[in-house]
């Protein structure tokens, strides 16, 4: 009798735990799905500086604007690649 009651509390604890894994697996995807929700007005013109500075640091030499150009990029590439 004992050994029926431990094997459905087994049952019941691994059945909580996928719901719980699942719901961690919902809430990951939410957050996610909230990068590809911001707003333009930012992201463009970070964008467009992003791009100036990364053509005039590879067109002069300077690696320092060209990745400076490129951390302002990534909103752009984030908004896209995490859209809805």
């Amino acid at each position: 009798m004992s050994e029926l009651s431990n094997l459905e509390t087994l049952r019941q604890r691994k059945e909580q735990l996928q719901l719980e894994q699942e719901v961690a697996k919902l809430e990951r995807q939410q957050a996610l799905g909230k990068v590809g929700a911001w707003a333009w007005w930012w992201v463009a013109p970070m964008a467009a500086a992003g791009g100036l500075l990364l053509i005039v640091g590879a067109d002069g030499g300077e690696a320092s604007a060209a990745v400076l150009g490129l951390m302002l990029i990534v909103p752009l590439v984030l908004k896209f690649c995490f859209r809805r």
